[in-house]
């Protein structure tokens, strides 16, 4: 009984986050997970354009349009997540999305793979997430995907970024809400190196196994939560 509470409160918790990260990134081409936002402006999301102005604009709901396939979210909603989540003083909190955003969108747009979680999600979302960021890895394309694992007693998920600059780059992000297990030590979100990203070769993908190898995996580091 009390496993399937703690689930069902990991699942309300990263529903949010899942809503949150509709404002993150931009979308170039076809992917399982999108970036929208809607507000007092209407937009159409074309790799980062700028929003334009219409009668939409004044009806106080607006509109928007992404290059994925996740629906429309309001603002309100798209920033209610943990990507975007702030403490009491304004600062932003430690959170897988927010680091995987922020390093995926530092040179510019890429190709955002979505989000996937083991209770929300097919198999067929997680195949398709997987084959998005082999596909980017192998042709050196920028891009993200998030993946959110089951944990045993705080939440953990695990998102991978290519970076294209004048050499192509893979960082492995690792979240963990609560590396002491109890409470009072959390969030942390580390990060790696990868030489490169591969299917696991005999593993099955579904819903909490996206079966990627981040191959000739650097040291771990920090890059934020408690020092």
């Amino acid at each position: 009984m009390a496993l399937f509470t703690i689930q069902r409160v990991r699942t309300i918790s990263w529903g949010v986050v899942c809503g949150g990260l509709l404002a993150c990134g931009s979308t170039p081409g076809d992917s399982t997970g999108s970036a929208s936002t809607s507000g007092s402006d209407s937009a159409s999301e074309t790799g980062g354009g700028a929003p334009t102005t219409g009668e939409d604009a004044t009806s106080g709901s607006g509109s928007a349009s992404a290059t994925g396939t996740s629906a429309a979210s309001s603002t309100s909603e798209a920033t209610s997540g943990a990507s975007e989540a702030t403490g009491t003083t304004g600062e932003v909190l430690c959170s897988l999305e927010h680091e995987a955003c922020t390093l995926a969108g530092q040179l510019g747009a890429f190709e955002d793979c979505g989000l996937v979680d083991p209770w929300n999600d097919t198999v067929e979302a997680w195949q398709a997430a997987q084959a998005c960021a082999l596909a980017a890895a192998s042709g050196q394309q920028p891009f993200k995907l998030i993946t959110i694992l089951q944990g045993i007693d705080s939440e953990v998920g695990q998102a991978y970024v290519g970076q294209a600059a004048r050499s192509y780059a893979i960082s492995s992000l690792f979240f963990d809400g609560d590396p002491c297990g109890g409470g009072g030590c959390g969030p942390v979100v580390s990060s790696s190196s990868c030489a490169g990203l591969t299917a696991v070769p005999g593993c099955t993908v579904e819903p909490g196994n996206v079966c990627l190898s981040c191959d000739g995996q650097g040291m771990s580091a920090q890059v934020c939560g408690p020092e």
